[in-house]
């Protein structure tokens, strides 16, 4: 069973008569050019949108990191700084998937400016997400080949509670990433083959292994090694010199724990994670990830990830189009389309499903 992925969904799956069958009619009950006319108009970028929405997320994040008051952390008005600064950091750091679902040739400026104001200050240049296409790949998604997946409801419970607390000590392993393994890399080729390996992508699976096409690392890739170990080295020296104190360093730490706690709520319930890591038809896909349309979601699911499902079936939509797609399905659709058991009315209803999921297997 196999099916081309791209946006018009070309390509048939063979039924069990033999017969192809659509992917657009098996998991939305329509046809492929319905959906086709339904979102014809939605695929330009809007430039001025990503731009508004990034730089205003990175202001409000960065002024409330600021504002926060690290002698009085534990107060009301701590608390207040704290969560703005988590929630607006998270949604300006996740406009990564967005560029890494943009030809390099394209945003230009705009991955510049990110790499600039979210990549370098996090430690998560914008190459570290370059191989997301795997978890969208038809011969990969879902596969041992894709770092975004795992079977979840098949594994034990302590492989999702792994995933929220491995938070705090992501920044600590960043900075030993490129303060320490970095400048090492160019000496010793093998080190430098592990860690690009094994240290260089935003994954959720430990094993996962990163395939390098080239052996010379890409200048892009190199500029962003330097700047982000430049960045370390700075660090290193303001607290040295006590230009940085310890306790905005602690916040730091804490605000980035907190971005990494979300991202991982929003992870484990972006999708049901019931395949078995040998693949699965494009509809299967589709039908195996989750749509949170609440006014809440964008809070935890910024960027347009709140409509998971709708982003699986058409991966090349820009983000703030996801939501019109999204109203324009569900008018679209029949009652009984597959595509209903997608839609999940709240973060509790998310939950909740995802622990019945798991109920269903030993």
């Amino acid at each position: 069973m196999s099916v081309a992925l791209n946006d018009g969904n070309r390509g048939d799956v063979a039924g069990q008569s033999g017969v192809p069958v659509d992917p657009t009619r098996a998991c939305l009950g329509i046809e492929r050019n319905a959906l086709r006319d339904l979102m014809v108009d939605l695929y330009r970028p809007r430039q001025p949108i990503y731009w508004f929405d990034f730089l205003l997320s990175a202001a409000v994040g960065y002024g409330a990191f600021g504002l926060f008051p690290v002698h009085n952390p534990c107060s009301a008005t701590g608390a207040f700084f704290y969560s703005v600064a988590v929630l607006a950091l998270y949604r300006a750091v996740i406009f990564t998937h967005e560029l890494s679902h943009k030809p390099l040739n394209r945003f230009r400026a705009f991955r510049v400016t990110w790499d600039v104001l979210c990549g370098i200050p996090f430690l998560l240049p914008s190459y570290f997400y370059d191989e997301h296409k795997s978890h969208h790949a038809q011969r990969t998604y879902g596969t041992r080949r894709d770092g975004e997946y795992l079977s979840y409801p098949r594994l034990p419970v302590g492989y999702t509670l792994m995933l929220f607390a491995i938070s705090p000590l992501v920044l600590p392993a960043l900075m030993f990433r490129f303060l320490v393994l970095a400048p090492l890399m160019p000496i010793f080729p093998s080190l430098r083959a592990l860690v690009l390996a094994y240290a260089s992508s935003l994954v959720i699976d430990s094993a996962h292994r990163r395939e390098i096409a080239k052996k010379e690392m890409p200048v892009r890739w190199i500029a962003q090694e330097i700047a982000c170990f430049g960045w370390c080295v700075a660090i290193v020296l303001g607290v040295a010199t006590g230009s940085i104190s310890v306790a905005r360093l602690i916040e730091a730490e804490c605000v980035v724990s907190g971005i990494f706690a979300v991202n991982a709520l929003r992870t484990l319930l972006a999708h049901k994670y019931s395949g078995t890591r040998h693949g699965v038809g494009f509809h299967e896909q589709v039908l195996d990830s989750n749509d949170f349309p609440t006014t809440l979601g964008v809070l935890w699911a910024p960027v347009g990830l709140r409509f998971h499902a709708v982003h699986h079936l058409l991966p090349n939509l820009p983000y703030h189009a996801l939501g019109t797609a999204h109203r324009r399905l569900m008018a679209a659709i029949p009652v009984d389309s597959p595509f209903h058991d997608c839609q999940q009315s709240s973060l509790l209803s998310g939950i909740g499903a995802a622990i019945e999921l798991r109920r269903r297997f030993p």
